[in-house]
């Protein structure tokens, strides 16, 4: 609908990591100091990073990109906003028989979402997929405790079938939800990137793409302000993103918490919207714009 080669890309974060770090190897712009910072002290002018390997490094600016619990983020001064969900996400990967034709296939439960993503298959024989399932903590610990082949049978029900027989590669993990939003995105020298800006619950796949855009409004704040004016251009990095973090949080928030509503009202708002969206033309392409990024 779109006229794109597709609407997204899903890419295991092993091959997605291995190839960023070759281009970063052979980057000519880019050192990469294989420790971490054990201090981070600010100054007039910017900020010292002490190393844990004894060194030290003198930055004008930085870029914080070192997740929710952001150690630069924290030195910065920055506060941020927390809360957290009655709900925990199992994520496991497994192989079925059905091929899945690289189509990803979200279902809303009363629980969260249950989210099958197509992964690229090992050999031409074997259709692979990886699952997201958001549930309570309490159901997590019983799903967690059953057996490889009652748990198989349990998702297989849960997919209809529609992948055929799974069978399960290794064990599942699981991890509690939580949000997390900045208050600043850029403040004290640092820019605020990725998870060390914003958090929200797997629903529409919609994390990462931030993050993306978050580089690209930084480069973009570069490319038009220069560095010299320091407060014009962290102001400039903080007003760009802002918009867009908090609209694509709270349409996540919203979306998760109506479906753990037991107000009537509530579920057919949501039950309303959706069917809005899968029935008009105008209003899906708007947000399956949305989903993308600034450039498509």
């Amino acid at each position: 609908e779109l006229a794109l080669e597709a609407f997204g890309y899903n890419v295991p974060n092993a091959i997605m990591i291995s190839e960023l770090s070759e281009l970063i190897d052979r980057h000519p712009s880019i050192t990469r100091i294989d420790t971490t910072a054990k201090e981070v002290v600010h100054g007039e002018v910017g900020a010292t990073l002490h190393l844990d390997n004894g060194e030290q490094i003198d930055a004008e600016y930085l870029a914080a990109c070192d997740g929710k619990n952001s150690k630069l983020r924290q030195a910065a001064g920055i506060e941020t906003r927390l809360w957290d969900y009655p709900q925990t996400a199992l994520v496991l990967t497994f192989t079925h028989n059905l091929p899945h034709n690289d189509v990803s296939t979200e279902f809303h439960t009363e629980t969260g979402p249950f989210t099958q993503v197509p992964l690229p298959a090992n050999d031409t024989a074997t259709q692979r997929s990886s699952l997201v399932w958001v549930v309570t903590p309490e159901q997590a610990e019983t799903l967690l405790a059953k057996g490889q082949s009652e748990l198989e049978g349990i998702i297989e029900q849960k997919m209809h079938s529609y992948l055929g027989k799974i069978t399960l590669e290794g064990a599942p993990q699981s991890f509690p939800l939580s949000g997390m939003t900045a208050k600043c995105f850029a403040d004290n020298s640092t820019f605020l990137l990725g998870e060390s800006a914003h958090v929200f619950p797997p629903i529409g796949a919609q994390g990462f793409n931030l993050g993306l855009r978050d580089i690209i409004a930084l480069t973009k704040t570069l490319e038009e302000h220069g560095i010299d004016n320091k407060q014009q251009i962290l102001a400039a990095y903080h007003a760009q993103r802002t918009a867009d973090i908090h609209l694509s949080t709270g349409a996540v928030d919203i979306l998760n918490r109506s479906l753990l509503a037991d107000f009537l009202p509530v579920q057919a708002a949501r039950a309303f919207g959706l069917a809005a969206v899968g029935q008009l033309a105008w209003l899906r392409k708007m947000v399956m714009k949305r989903g993308l990024a600034p450039t498509t």
